[in-house]
């Protein structure tokens, strides 16, 4: 099962790399492209991406994701999109506990303990597709990770290199340039 739409398009977004910039605001990657060590900014490459139909374990990881997302998003009873702005237009950030709201409960996760949550050993479906999701995402965050260790250790090795450290730190202030215009 995939979360595409007949329009080929996921349904449901799931949180990105981010990068902050000056403003404060952060960039979105493709999942699948970074997956592949490239960086394109989401918005917008969709009907470009290379890998749109990549089936390598990671691709289809950011796929299952998407899907378990789309499972429980659709499930929630009520709408939480009321007022979660501040005076000052930043977003307030106002966690639930996923478990709760697996089962229509908004309960704050701030002040609401683990072993105090009631779905906590419920075991139905909804709540093993929370747990899907976590294990899901944790096994994401932990490759983003290791590509970035990867990225750190292959500039590190160009850089203890005469030759190529000058041309690196060109690459490196060019780059800069562009994100800070």
């Amino acid at each position: 099962g995939s979360s595409r739409d007949s329009s080929g398009y996921s349904l449901c977004s799931s949180p990105e790399v981010d990068i902050v910039n000056e403003n404060d605001q952060k960039r979105y990657y493709c999942q699948r492209c970074l997956n592949h060590k490239q960086q394109h900014p989401r918005k917008g490459h969709k009907p470009f991406c290379q890998y749109a139909n990549c089936e390598c374990a990671d691709c289809r990881m950011v796929e299952e994701r998407r899907r378990l997302n789309n499972m429980l998003s659709s499930r929630r009873v009520g709408s939480s999109n009321g007022n979660n702005r501040s005076t000052n237009g930043k977003k307030i950030r106002d966690p639930k506990c996923a478990l709760c709201s697996a089962h229509g409960d908004k309960q704050p996760l701030r002040g609401h303990k683990k072993a105090q949550c009631p779905f906590l050993k419920c075991g139905c479906h909804l709540c093993g597709l929370v747990e899907n999701r976590r294990t899901l995402m944790a096994r994401q965050i932990k490759l983003r990770r290791d590509q970035q260790k990867q990225r750190k250790a292959q500039l590190s090795a160009k850089l203890n290199n005469p030759e190529m450290a000058e041309n690196t730190l060109n690459l490196v202030q060019g780059i800069l340039n562009i994100y800070l215009k």
